[in-house]
């Protein structure tokens, strides 16, 4: 009976932090959204110009196919994780993993102080704090990487990271053509990128995510050639629509 109820416990607390973890996604997603939508002083300048461009509608359904899509996958990967949770709140007993999980939190943490500072603490909601913080937790926990919810995630974030944050993004910026995006202090070259510390919380993040997602995903049995086809493939696509989209907008 005690087990019993110790489980039921276990499950109701991993089942509040999944959905703060997605309420979080979807508040983003939503403020985000609204903000890009309208072309908010706040996030205008992440935009690039060929989405500027564009009808109010028109950047909207562009923004939710594109852009927010990771999010989307990420939330509803979450949710079916929520829905029946493999998630035990017992350390997995990997250093590297809680090395990783450490820098995540932190930077999560960095990123709720930065961001109310920069706001007068009235709100302000960026994905460095939710993934910092959740993907730390999640990171640091047990939990069955063949499960179908956290097989969407990880994939989600693996193509995430690659695609639109290094290959479309980081890439591009590096070498000199801001492409706009999240990571809006890219717009003041590479030299202004690497002394930010704005750069460093975000990317550390994001970057840092692909090895506990080639971790989970090696334990969940998918073989390296695949993680490594679509994390270069990724990277690929990414770095060419950094340079076809404007063309074609």
């Amino acid at each position: 009976m005690a087990t019993a109820r110790a489980v039921d416990k276990e499950k109701l607390i991993v089942k509040g932090f999944l959905l703060l973890f997605i309420a979080a996604i979807v508040s983003w997603i939503i403020v985000s959204t609204i903000d890009f939508v309208n072309l908010a002083d706040t996030r205008v300048h992440e935009l690039p110009d060929y989405v500027k461009g564009m009808s109010p509608l028109s950047r909207g359904i562009f923004l939710s196919l594109t852009f927010q899509l990771a999010y989307y996958l990420i939330a509803l990967g979450l949710f079916v994780e929520f829905l029946k949770p493999s998630i035990r709140l017992k350390w997995n007993g990997s250093k590297l993993l809680t090395l990783i999980s450490s820098v995540f939190i932190i930077n999560g943490l960095l990123a709720v102080i930065s961001g109310g500072i920069r706001t007068g603490f009235r709100g302000g909601l960026y994905d460095t704090m939710f993934y910092g913080i959740g993907f730390g937790i999640l990171f640091l926990s047990n939990f069955n990487p063949k499960a179908t919810g956290i097989k969407i995630a990880l994939w989600t974030r693996l193509i995430e990271v690659c695609g639109p944050i290094i290959g479309y993004t980081v890439i591009p910026a590096a070498f000199g053509y801001y492409t706009g995006g999240a990571f809006g202090h890219f717009g003041y070259g590479f030299q202004g990128m690497v002394t930010s510390f704005y750069f460093w919380n975000d990317f550390l993040v994001q970057s840092l995510s692909l090895i506990p997602v080639w971790i989970f995903l090696r334990k969940g049995g998918t073989k390296k050639f695949w993680i490594a086809s679509f994390s270069i493939g990724a990277v690929i696509v990414g770095l060419g629509l950094a340079y076809l989209l404007p063309a074609l907008f």
